[in-house]
Order: structure tokens, then C-alpha cells, then sequence
């Protein structure tokens, strides 16, 4: 299968657009629609460094007072990102 430029016809003959395609028409469609793009992408903005900030900050804790914080930050991490279903069971050593 071989993909179709921009601006030529596809296999099925519709005309591949240059940019994005909105399901509609409406103002208020793309209104929400862009919005919405800006919040999830100022929130991993956001995220990401807050993460970083806060992960490290527990390894330092984790090294001065020998504390298992880190090992619980990164099992609360991966519960809310992923589900409980992706936490493994750590087995203290």
C-alpha cells in the first residue's frame, strides 16, 4: 500500500488533504477542539517537569535517610498513569 501526497487523490479517489481535517464545520466544534489540544498539551507540560522535580527529590531523600520513598513515588506514578493493573508487587530484599 503506498500513501497518497498531500493535494493529489487517494487509491479510492477523495482528495488527501494539507492539513487536519475537523469532523465539522461549526465554530464551536473547533473552539472545543482546539482547547482541548491546549490543556493536554500545557498539562504534560506541566507534568513531566513536576514528575522530574518531585523524583528526584525523593532519590535525595532516599540516599540522606535511607527511606524507600522513591520506590513508592514510582508505584504511584505508574498506578496513576497506567491503572493498578500495571503496578508490580515489589518484594522487599
Amino acid at each position: 500500500m503506498t500513501l497518497a501526497e498531500p493535494g493529489s487523490l487517494s487509491a479510492d479517489g477523495v482528495l488527501v488533504p494539507h492539513e487536519p481535517v475537523f469532523l465539522s464545520d461549526d465554530a464551536v466544534y473547533r473552539l472545543r477542539t482546539f482547547v482541548g489540544d491546549f490543556v493536554n498539551f500545557t498539562s504534560t507540560v506541566a507534568y513531566y517537569p513536576l514528575l522530574a522535580t518531585v523524583g528526584v527529590a525523593a532519590h535525595v531523600s532516599d540516599n540522606a535517610f535511607r527511606t524507600r520513598l522513591f520506590d513508592r513515588f514510582v508505584s504511584a506514578v505508574e498506578r496513576f498513569d497506567h491503572g493498578k493493573e500495571s503496578v508490580i508487587d515489589r518484594v522487599d530484599t
